[in-house]
């Protein structure tokens, strides 16, 4: 079995498709308000960050953003960190415990000092290698690290304003069409035009696909990320009932929202095309 000790020489390393850097334990790195996930019950004292690229030339050009054409990284990303917090177990004395998006931390700023990247002005952590196409786990554990790879501060993109000159809403995140996209219930009419208007049933890319940071960004190495890739969800693709829904897209990102909103913003874009 590979030894980890990798994890506390002090460098980024490349591991299984992922990048990994950590950082010591601070509690400026929880989140400002509540609502991510419970921190673990022993003494935190190392953060272990994980980047997880998802890009290929097969996730655009459908009505789904990037990130939901491939499996959904919750159980990904999961499942890999879990296996890795089973092989720390084993050959180190501590306790470990593994988050992805539903973290008790602020991931991109965690990922952001243990210097994976940059924080972007549109809020994504931005990797040198795979651009902002990266989704963020981390580690949490008892074990005091001999070194790992914090930066002294944390640093921001070009700030080149493109994000923000692109973007529908500017950046509001109030009015985000990916957040809108997300919505459940009865969008206003605003909210449903801005939707019409991106072509999009979950989620936005316009961000990232405007950003001169992606430019070179490379495609992914996360095995996962390349088998059934699914761009497009149609009206003839939404199942009847919640449970075949359920079933259909148990491994799909967009599944935790449920049938109903993915049918609504289907319906929305394809009565644009009917009134054109």
């Amino acid at each position: 079995m590979q030894r980890l000790d990798w994890l506390e020489d002090g460098l980024i390393h490349e591991y299984e498709g992922a990048l990994y850097g950590s950082v010591r334990f601070e509690k400026d790195l929880l989140l400002e308000k509540n609502g991510g996930g419970t921190m673990p019950v022993f003494d935190v004292k190392t953060v272990i960050v994980a980047a997880f690229p998802y890009m290929s030339g097969n996730v655009f050009g459908g009505n789904l953003s990037a990130y939901a054409s491939v499996k959904d990284y919750h159980i990904v990303v999961k499942n890999h960190l879990s296996e890795l917090c089973k092989r720390l177990s084993e050959q180190k004395k501590g306790s470990f415990a593994c988050y992805t998006d539903v973290s008790p931390l602020n991931e991109v700023k965690a990922a952001a000092k243990a210097g994976l990247g940059v924080f972007g002005e549109n809020g994504l952590l931005i990797t040198e290698k795979y651009g902002s196409y990266v989704f963020i786990g981390e580690i949490l554990t008892d074990v005091v690290f001999e070194k790992t790879t914090e930066k002294e501060s944390i640093a921001g993109c070009i700030k080149c304003g493109k994000c923000r000159q692109n973007c529908l809403v500017k950046m509001d995140k109030e009015r985000c069409i990916s957040h809108i996209s997300q919505k459940r219930g009865e969008l206003s009419e605003t909210e449903k035009a801005l939707l019409r208007a991106a072509g999009t049933v979950w989620g936005c890319d316009m961000c990232q696909r405007v950003c001169p940071m992606n430019k070179n960004a490379r495609e992914t190495g996360v095995t996962d990320f390349l088998c059934d890739i699914k761009t497009t969800v149609t009206a003839q693709e939404i199942p009847e009932t919640n449970k075949l829904f359920a079933e259909k897209y148990k491994d799909r990102a967009f599944n935790w929202r449920g049938r109903a909103v993915l049918k609504r913003n289907i319906e929305l874009l394809n009565e644009a095309e009917r009134t054109q």
